[in-house]
């Protein structure tokens, strides 16, 4: 076991008297003492004990309490229960038995320890509990408010009235050790103290010549000691003192506890008002003079009740019923509980920020900006390999086990991809202080500034700021806990912040304005904050925990996802808990330390970096040296392409002990369907042969030693592929490496490699050629002019060789760009081409390449690697810095930007429909439809070190750097990827005619034929190259498909999304919403206010009225000439002219408050519209569903929830509306009132998108790119696990049953579904009367349907009354046509009876009577 230094936490009080204390300089298993613990849930108040062990903390104001059987060192905290939601008091019998009154009047017994309880005794609204107590296991006893005294025998079921002989009682009666006492009487003179020894019977009293008395107990042998006016006595039971002690302390009223003559406490009670306001605990004795003074380093001024439990505790709460204060347990011989150990960094090394994966692994970044890793939980520290420069780091994120990210000062990024032992500079152009950084759903990264939040892509291509309205202040951290919960902390003033938080991956941000400072907050669990008046608290959504009074303000805390917290103060302090937000630690870890960051691990650890290096781990004492978590290798998780046969691999983990062996479960399509389960493994790999096809594989591993299992990791993920590419090797006559291949019209292959060797053959099974060798430098490319069947070969010097006889014989050109490198060539003619070279540089030949002239110098863009032209006049280059050099006018002038200064393009390809493709060097595209001026981003969802590539059609092909190959083949949207055959490395890559060659090693040539690749799935992929930037598609009654999306493109398909036509916009705005009216026409809108109306597939004018700042998000018509569009700011607009011209509706939205809106969809001369608000105000409806009747302008609400949506509602005017929830809750409304609500949870939490035609059949994507269909209950009909590579963002059925399923990389798949064909309409016969049915049930309980029918358009009323004729509620305000209608009325609240329920409208009334039985 190696060695380390282990040291005493200074405690957090200090004494009047010093004792030195020694302890073993080395080992691990010496037990840092600590002196408090804090209960700080919603129950923490008045304190009472049973006995030493049990005790009970209960708090009027939240009506919650909390159970203690360990005299006070944890306590677990009840839920509240329907039949006890609040409670005037309560008391603990024993560990089962509690005994609660409620509205002064009820009597509720629990015999589970709080868990459920019954009404046992109703005292009548005549008589009510004043001061009551019950106690010694059956007894209670009550004294009114007027005088007199009740007891009982039987916890409250029976009661009788004794005389009582004394004033009425004013404070409540306490139980002591077999004596019931009543203190604080005036009569007689002075301050009485009345006790009974038996249960109440009878009483006793004694006077005592004290003011006021704050605590009185019976102790053994017929004495009593009580505490007052700052002073303790022990008596008689005849009032005789016989010894005493004075409070060293000036303070009022302090409490008291007697353990024995030589140990009796005492608690000031002055808090925030003196000395500062430290609280002081006191050990005093009757025996002499000698008093050890505590401070605590709390400023509660609520405390006031101290009382003794087990031999080494007393507990700290309070008297009062409704205190904001936590309860505290002072640990006299310290908690031996917690284990702190005292680690050192090496050398002069000084901490600044801390990271841990778990209690093993972490990362320290140093003042000296050096990175230091451990692997056994800070034991030893060594440095790994970093940037030889670069600022100070602030902040760390994981990935997964092995990829993580640092950022720091200057907009430093680096980023490691092999456990964090070589970490890399990421260029990202970025140049602010980065503050914090974290990775959220898809591996995008957000990451703050002090006044900014930012998220960018994983490649940090696109950085975006996240809009927030926020005062003055500044960020101090964003954090995700899962892939779709994470927070960021904004800090406006000393006694305020803003809670920023989102719950869908960041997609959608929420604010919440906070009173007090909130430093972390995970919206799954809780959060930490800090008031200036209460102190240290947590916060769940509106719900705050009672205070821990931490003397000085917290400056600094973490928590992770699993509710693993720590907090610290100016002043050093300490409160931390391991998962239980209710229990909580406190510690100073010396007057002398300087905090300089917390981390908290996981449940066995969190970990303090301080000055001087010094590094403390805080873990739970008693949890056994299990391993730690085990740190996987390969796949990662999320690898996407695995073949057949694949090794799952890992590291050993950290351990006091030898590793004795491992345990390893697979599942295959989810979790619960474990595959493999293997427990007997002694290596750090595990063999998985002969997987299925592109299915999805989960797995985990843990480790095992002396001591037992450690913790299973968290599952990774991975999906299997397969070879669609069947390779046949050919063997050349060169012996040399093969670098470059090509296939020239007439069939002919010719290949080049090493030496300047060059051969061809018209059969790679026949007989190979030689040509003549004219060069010693390798062949790197050949190109082909088509124009006059020249050959060029390029090599690696600064020359190149053409053949003009199909390869037979070649001659060189030395040095034909006077001392330039040439990388790619392009040709316009038989005689006008342009060459690519280094040092940003581009020529021109006219003559055939006989003579070039420089016509582009310009060495600060980097080497220009591949050239390309459209025609005669425009030429392109791409290269190195992310440059991008355009000419369109035949090289005359250029245009010169970059589209990424950390990218490198490798290649570049212009295909039929004249896009611009580039590649850069991590295989992801850039695709441009306008020569340039605008790009999007086509980005690969797994990541490579790739050598070659090629594009041809919408065949793709990819090799990387480690023998493996990736194609995506015309008909997939999908890669696959397998490896090249005997495990060679691809040197080359052509893409010609169908075929792949892959030149290798040895003179060999791979080749293999692209084809379609078939599938069991109904769904297919489409290829819509401009897909990725498309928002929005329709499917239009002529049966074809509009989608519209970024810089003003508007693509038509046929319906199955195989051809697509782009029609001219006129517009570079994007645009977001289309919508096809009644009569045919297609209308668009977008950014900056534009109004498009198409009729024919031809543009026809645009629509004015909407003003240029304002963003048009969604758009819905009523009839050919009415409609509405909403804003990205929630204002309105409508239409009265088929879309020529807007005007904006601000009395609807004016009606609507603080909400906005964000759907809208119009239909039966009603609009339905969804909004919410980006502010989180607990407890606050944050989204409502309201339908807007047109003719009489009014409002009536459907649908309000305190969450919010998280993909598109979906609306049938008059059918149903469904919408998703916070990631899976589905809440469904059908009927033409639209209130026969349905809600159900799925067990997915990653809901992207989802679709429904009827309202009873759902389609739902993931995140993770899985399909499923599912029925109005949530129950799974159909599951496609991994279904797409990406994220599904939209998924769209027209009424004949087509689909279309859209995900985030702009892949498209076209399927069709019996499900969703609606049927047709069928002809409703209109009611010829009017009628009132009986509701039913009847009697109700908590729900009753009210059905009707009407044979008139009118405005009707539907009313619900009580017995004396009071209207209770409106149902139903406004116009309906003729027909049947159906009401689900909800009770709620509505007291037991006799109601009537009322029709009126069009000169008639109907009533009927119902009955509710609550």
């Amino acid at each position: 076991m190696k060695s380390f230094i282990t040291v005493l936490v200074l405690l957090i009080f200090y004494s009047t008297i010093t004792v030195a204390q020694t302890f073993s300089p080395q080992g691990t298993e010496a037990v840092v003492p600590w002196t408090t613990s804090y209960y700080a849930g919603l129950g923490a108040g008045n304190i009472q004990f049973v006995d030493s062990l049990t005790g009970i903390s209960s708090n009027t104001q939240t009506g919650n309490f909390a159970i203690t059987t360990d005299g006070g060192a944890t306590w677990a905290e009840r839920e509240k229960t329907p039949i006890l939601p609040t409670f005037n008091s309560i008391f603990i019998i024993s560990k089962d038995t509690l005994v609660a009154v409620r509205d002064s009047q009820y009597i509720f017994h629990s015999y589970d320890s709080g868990f459920s309880w019954q009404l046992k005794y109703d005292m009548g609204s005549s008589e009510r509990f004043s001061n009551c107590l019950f106690f010694n296991k059956k007894h209670g006893v009550i004294f009114p408010a007027e005088g007199g005294i009740r007891v009982s025998s039987d916890l409250g079921l029976n009661w009788t009235n004794l005389p009582w002989n004394f004033d009425p009682v004013k404070k409540n009666a306490t139980w002591s050790r077999g004596h019931l006492f009543v203190y604080g009487q005036t009569s007689a003179g002075g301050v009485g103290m009345v006790f009974s020894r038996d249960n109440g019977l009878t009483w006793s009293k004694i006077k005592v010549n004290l003011t006021s008395v704050v605590r009185f107990e019976r102790i053994d042998a017929g004495y009593f000691v009580i505490g007052g006016d700052q002073k303790f006595y022990k008596i008689s039971e005849t009032g005789e003192i016989l010894a005493s002690g004075i409070s060293p302390h000036d303070r009022h009223n302090p409490d008291y506890c007697y353990v024995s003559d030589d140990e009796i406490w005492s608690l000031d009670n002055k808090g925030w008002t003196s000395d500062n306001g430290w609280r002081y605990l006191t050990r005093m004795s009757f025996n002499d003079t000698v008093k050890i003074i505590y401070r605590l380093d709390i400023a509660s001024d609520e405390m006031n009740r101290l009382v003794s439990t087990t031999f080494d505790k007393l507990v700290l709460g309070t008297a009062f019923s409704n205190s904001n204060d936590g309860v505290l347990t002072f640990h006299k011989f310290n908690d031996k509980r917690i284990r702190v150990d005292y680690l050192k960094l090496p050398g002069s090394y000084q901490a600044k920020k801390l990271f841990f994966t778990n209690e093993a692994f972490g990362f320290v970044a140093t003042a000296a900006s050096d990175i230091l890793k451990t692997t056994d939980g800070g034991l030893n520290w060594r440095k790994v390999n970093t940037p030889p420069i670069y600022p100070q780091i602030t902040s760390f994120a994981a990935l997964n086990e092995n990829e993580f990210i640092a950022a720091g000062y200057g907009g430093t990024v680096l980023v490691s991809t092999d456990g964090g032992e070589n970490w890399m500079r990421k260029e990202t152009g970025f140049q602010r202080d980065i503050v914090s950084i974290s990775y959220g759903k898809s591996k995008n990264i957000f990451f703050c500034t002090s006044d900014t939040l930012y998220t960018t892509d994983h490649e940090w291509q696109q950085i975006k700021k996240i809009p927030m309205l926020l005062p003055e202040g500044y960020y101090t951290n964003v954090q995700f806990f899962d892939s779709l919960n994470g927070s960021a902390n904004y800090m406006n003033g000393y006694f305020a912040s803003n809670l920023i938080k989102t719950t869908n991956g960041g997609e959608s941000w929420w604010r919440t304005g906070l009173s007090f400072r909130l430093y972390t907050y995970d919206p799954l669990t809780f959060g930490i904050y800090w008031r200036f008046s209460t102190g240290f608290a947590w916060l769940r959504d509106n719900t705050q925990s009672c205070k821990m009074s931490l003397k000085g303000y917290i400056t600094g805390a973490h928590q992770n996802k699993n509710g693993v917290a720590v907090g610290y103060s100016d002043g050093g302090a300490l409160l931390m808990t391991f998962g239980d937000k209710y229990n909580w630690y406190y510690a100073r870890p010396g007057e002398n330390v300087i905090v300089q960051d917390v981390f908290a691990a996981n449940n066995r650890a969190i970990f303090l970096a301080s000055t001087s290096g010094r590094i403390f781990k805080f873990s739970p004492a008693n949890q056994p040296p299990f391993p730690s978590f085990v740190i996987r290798q390969s796949p990662p998780d999320g690898t996407t392409f695995v073949t057949k046969t694949v090794d799952l691999k890992w590291t050993e983990p950290y351990s006091h002990t030898p590793i004795i062996n491992y345990q390893i479960q697979v599942a295959l399509g989810d979790t619960n369907n474990i595959v493999i389960n293997d427990a007997s493994l002694t290596s750090l790999k595990y063999t998985l042969d002969s997987t299925e096809d592109t299915s999805t594989y989960f797995w985990r591993v843990r480790a095992r030693n002396v001591e037992g299992w450690g913790d299973f990791n968290e599952w990774y993920r991975f999906r299997t592929t397969r070879e669609v590419l069947s390779f046949t090797t050919y063997q050349t006559n060169l012996n040399v490496e093969l670098t470059a291949a090509t296939k020239i019209p007439d069939g002919r292959i010719i290949v080049g490699g090493y030496e300047g060797r060059i051969s061809f053959a018209d059969n790679p099974s026949g007989t190979w050629t030689s040509a003549i060798e004219n060069t010693p430098y390798k062949i790197q490319r050949f190109f082909y002019n088509k124009y006059s069947s020249v050959i060029y070969a390029l090599t690696t010097y600064y020359e190149y060789l053409f053949s003009t006889n199909s390869g037979r014989t070649w001659t060189t050109k030395s040095d034909p760009l006077k001392g330039k490198m040439i990388y790619s060539l392009a040709f316009t003619s038989a005689l006008t081409g342009y060459a690519a070279g280094n040092q940003g540089t581009i020529f021109k030949t006219v003559d055939g390449g006989n003579t070039w002239e420089n016509i582009l110098y310009s060495p600060d863009t980097g080497d220009n690697y591949d050239i390309k032209t459209i025609d005669s006049t425009i030429i392109i280059a791409v290269g190195r810095k992310g440059s991008f050099t355009i000419s369109t006018d035949g090289g005359k002038t250029f245009i010169q930007k970059s589209l990424g200064y950390s990218e490198t393009f490798n290649r570049l390809e212009i295909d039929e429909g004249l896009r611009i493709i580039i590649r850069n060097s991590n295989g992801e595209k850039r695709i441009s439809s306008d020569i340039g001026n605008t790009w999007y981003y086509e980005n690969l969802p797994f990541r490579g070190v790739f050598s070659h590539f090629a594009d041809l059609g919408n065949n793709s092909v990819m090799i990387d750097t480690l023998g493996g190959i990736f194609t995506k083949p015309f008909n997939s949207g999908e890669y696959f990827y397998q490896k090249l055959p005997g495990n060679t490395i691809g040197k080359g890559l052509e893409l010609t005619d169908g075929e792949v060659m892959i030149p290798i090693a040895g003179g060999k040539l791979l080749i293999a034929a692209l084809s379609s690749v078939s599938s069991n799935s109904p769904w297919h992929y489409v290829a819509n190259p401009n897909a990725a930037g498309l928002k929005q598609y329709i499917f239009t009654r002529n049966k074809s498909l509009t989608g519209v999306g970024e810089s003003g493109r508007v693509m038509v398909s046929d319906g199955e999304g195989k051809i697509w036509r782009t029609l001219p916009s006129t517009v570079l705005n994007n645009l977001n919403a289309v919508v096809e009216k009644q009569d045919g026409e297609i209308v668009i809108t977008g950014d900056s206010g534009i109004v498009l109306i198409f009729r024919d597939e031809l543009f026809i004018e645009k629509g004015s009225g909407i003003p240029i700042e304002k963003n048009a998000v969604s758009i819905s018509f009523i009839d050919k000439y009415t409609g509405f569009i909403s804003c990205s700011d929630g204002s309105l607009f409508r239409t009265m002219d088929g879309g020529k011209r807007w005007n904006q509706q601000t009395e609807i939205v004016s009606s609507n408050g603080s909400l906005k809106i964000k759907n809208l969809k119009a239909g039966n001369n009603k609009l339905y519209i969804y909004l919410e608000s980006t502010l989180e105000n607990p407890g606050a409806i944050r989204s409502e569903l309201r339908e807007y009747d047109i003719s009489l302008s009014n409002f009536r609400t459907i649908y309000s929830s305190e969450l919010i949506s998280s993909a598109p509602i979906i609306i049938a005017p008059g059918k149903f509306f469904a919408l998703l929830q916070q990631g899976n809750k589905f809440v469904t409304g059908r009927g033409t009132l639209m209130d026969t609500l349905v809600e159900f949870t799925t067990d997915s939490l990653n809901i992207t998108g989802f679709f429904t035609s009827t309202g009873k059949t759902f389609w739902v994507g993931t995140d993770k790119g899985d399909l499923i269909r599912m029925d109005e209950t949530g129950k799974v009909l159909t599951n496609y696990p991994a279904f797409s590579l990406g994220e599904i963002r939209s998924i769209l059925f027209s009424p004949e049953g087509k689909g279309i399923i859209v995900s985030d990389a702009g892949n498209i798949y076209y399927g069709s579904s019996e499900y969703e064909v609606l049927p047709p309409d069928i002809p409703v016969v209109l009611p010829k009367e009017y009628l009132l049915y009986q509701n039913y049930p009847n009697p109700f309980n908590s729900s009753t349907m009210i059905s009707f029918q009407i044979s008139a358009s009118d405005y009707y009323l539907l009313e619900i009354f009580s017995s004396t004729g009071e209207r209770v509620e409106t149902l139903y305000s406004g116009s309906l046509e003729p027909g049947q209608y159906s009401v689900n009325y909800r009770a709620k609240a509505l007291a037991s009876g006799l109601y009537f329920y009322r029709l009126s409208g069009h000169g008639a009334t109907f009533t009927k009577k119902m009955i509710h039985l609550k």
